[in-house]
């Protein structure tokens, strides 16, 4: 971890320095190495100011504190990076157990959807030369309960369809550990 703390119309200390290093230790649980962060120290008549950017891999959390004591407005600080971390953390482990890969073979072609499965293809496919073979799925209009009835008897892992009430496009898919789950943009 890189950590460069900035003291400002305050004389810098090295216990200053190794509280807000040790404070930064805690980020090292939510973030993958290398994470570089920027820590501002500063005093201002009676106001203590701490901020810091931190940022890993494209993920950046900034935070800023102030108090009447600098060890304090380092904590303030942590406590905002550390719930900051945590709801990003939360928020992309909710997409871990989601079944994508059929959505990608799918996309790829290398597996066929079955016969009324609700999802047509469009005849034109367009590779831009990423090694994506993209291709249009249009589906046909039905309730989520006709949706699901033909989702039953497919063998895919997950099924496209218009939702005749809202006219929007949803998908319904396997669930791990049994049932069906349903992505609909409008709910």
């Amino acid at each position: 971890m890189q950590v460069d703390v900035t003291f400002r119309h305050v004389k810098s200390s090295k216990a200053l320095r190794a509280y807000a290093e040790e404070k930064l230790e805690k980020a090292k649980k939510y973030l993958s190495e290398p994470i570089t962060a920027h820590v501002v120290l500063e005093v201002e008549r009676d106001r203590h100011r701490a901020r810091v950017d931190l940022s890993a891999h494209g993920a950046t959390c900034q935070g800023e504190a102030t108090t009447i004591d600098l060890y304090a407005a380092i904590d303030g600080v942590m406590d905002k990076i550390e719930k900051q971390l945590k709801r990003r953390k939360d928020r992309n482990g909710r997409h871990h157990g989601l079944p994508h890969h059929g959505a990608l073979e799918q996309l790829n072609g290398s597996s066929r959807p079955s016969r009324g499965n609700g999802v047509s293809r469009r005849r034109t496919a367009n590779n831009q030369g990423d090694g994506l073979q993209r291709e249009g799925l249009m589906g046909k209009p039905m309730g989520i309960e006709e949706a699901l009835l033909e989702f039953r008897q497919s063998k895919t892992d997950f099924f496209v369809f218009r939702n005749d009430e809202s006219n929007e496009i949803n998908v319904l898919y396997r669930r791990k550990g049994g049932g069906f789950g349903l992505i609909d943009p409008s709910y």
